[in-house]
C-alpha cells in the first residue's frame, strides 16, 4: 500500500539520510521467468521464447500460438499469479541479495516501489523478499496497483538525496521528472521492450550489479562523501567475488 512519505523530508535528522530507491520486477526478482514457468504448469500455456529473448513488455504476443489467448486474457493471468503460490516463490537475480546488503552496510536507507497489485500481492512480496534477497522489515515496501505509475510516491522523497533504479524506462522518466537522479538497469540484458521504444534510446543501461555499484558511488560521491568512503568497501568485496569467480571457471 503508498504510505505517506511526509515525515522523511519533515525531519532535520531525515535530511542527512541518502535513499536507495528499488523497483522489484526486472531489478531485484526474476518476474518474467517465473510467470512463463507458472503460465505453463497452471494453465499449460507456453511461451514461444526464453525469458532472455523477450523483447516487449506486453507478453501476449509471447503466446500468439494459443488461439485463445488475448491481450485482456494476458492481464487476467498476471492478475491471478499476483495472488498465486507462485509469486511467492520467484527467484532473485544472482547478486542481489550482495548488492542489498552492501548498500544498507554503508548507511543508505533502502526502499522499494512496485506496482505489483493489492494487499494479497504486498504480503506475498514480502515474503518472497524476506526468503530470496533477507528483505528487512524496516526497508518499506511501497506496493501500487498493476502497473500503476510510480511518480506520485517517488516525488515524496527528498529529490537531491534519492537515487531510484527500474528496468523501465519510462518509470525512470518519471522519477526524473520528480527531480530524482535515476538509473536505467536491467538486470536480465538486453530485454528492451521495443513495444515502449526502447530500442530507440540512445541511453545506456546497466546490467551487471558491478555497474550499479558505480552509480551508487557515484550518487554517493555527490552528496555524502564520507557515506562513499564506505561503500567502498562493497566495490571492492563485489571485485574480489568476481575474480574468484572468474578463477573457478580456469
Amino acid at each position: 500500500m503508498l504510505k505517506p512519505l511526509n515525515s522523511i523530508a519533515a525531519t532535520s535528522e531525515a535530511d542527512k539520510d541518502c535513499h536507495l530507491i528499488f523497483d522489484i520486477d526486472g531489478v531485484i526478482l526474476d518476474w518474467v521467468s517465473a510467470f512463463m514457468a507458472w503460465a505453463k504448469d497452471a494453465h499449460r500455456i507456453r511461451s514461444s521464447v526464453l525469458p532472455e529473448e523477450i523483447r516487449a513488455f506486453n507478453l501476449a504476443g509471447y503466446f500468439s500460438h494459443h488461439r485463445t489467448l488475448r491481450e485482456r486474457k494476458l492481464i487476467h493471468l498476471v492478475e491471478e499469479f499476483s495472488k498465486s503460490e507462485g509469486f511467492r516463490e520467484i527467484k532473485s537475480f544472482n547478486g542481489a541479495a550482495d548488492f542489498l546488503e552492501d548498500a544498507n552496510e554503508a548507511g543508505l536507507k533502502i526502499h522499494a516501489v512496485t506496482a505489483c497489485g493489492g494487499a494479497e500481492a504486498e504480503a506475498s512480496r514480502r515474503y518472497c523478499l524476506r526468503r530470496q534477497v533477507f528483505w528487512r522489515d524496516e526497508w518499506p515496501l511501497h506496493v501500487l496497483p498493476l502497473g500503476a505509475s510510480k511518480k506520485e510516491v517517488l516525488s515524496q522523497f527528498p529529490a537531491d538525496r534519492s537515487l531510484f533504479i527500474d528496468d523501465l524506462h519510462k518509470n525512470v522518466t518519471e522519477a526524473r521528472e520528480a527531480g530524482i537522479r535515476a538509473v536505467w538497469h536491467k538486470s536480465m540484458h538486453g530485454t528492451l521492450y521495443e513495444d515502449m521504444d526502447e530500442h530507440l534510446l540512445s541511453e545506456l543501461y546497466t546490467s551487471s550489479w558491478d555497474d550499479l555499484r558505480c552509480e551508487v558511488h557515484s550518487f554517493l560521491l555527490q552528496i555524502s562523501p564520507a557515506m562513499a568512503d564506505k561503500y567502498d568497501g562493497g566495490l571492492l568485496r563485489a571485485e574480489a567475488l568476481h575474480a574468484e569467480e572468474a578463477y573457478r571457471l580456469l
